[in-house]
């Protein structure tokens, strides 16, 4: 989501949504190029926003977290061609230091 709109709870699943511009101060933002679906249902707002990584070989995500607490770490990837290169992501995701999974656009995966 841009920076200058409010946190805001999506409807259809109740999850709290808001922007990452607190988060991380690497990477461009702008828009996906479809408004209409995502996963095969009518496309959740912030589904209609991306950021992307054209510079670096690691982009921080920095979260504040406290001692003996659980935290659920969800993410989604979509790619649809939202730079005309046609050329399917692959990155890998760490958590702190450590590798957590590789993202591979060649297979279809929610992680």
């Amino acid at each position: 989501m841009p920076h200058n709109e409010s946190s805001y709870t999506e409807e259809s699943t109740g999850l709290t949504f808001s922007s990452d511009a607190d988060f991380i101060r690497s990477g461009k933002s702008g828009r996906t190029k479809n408004d209409e679906h995502v996963f095969g249902t009518a496309s959740i707002k912030p589904h209609k926003y991306l950021r992307y990584f054209p510079e670096g070989t690691r982009n921080c995500y920095n979260l504040t977290v406290m001692q003996s607490t659980h935290y659920l770490i969800r993410a989604v990837f979509v790619y649809e061609n939202y730079d005309d290169l046609r050329q399917r992501p692959r990155f890998d995701l760490y958590i702190g230091p450590n590798f957590w999974i590789t993202v591979n656009f060649q297979i279809s995966l929610v992680v």
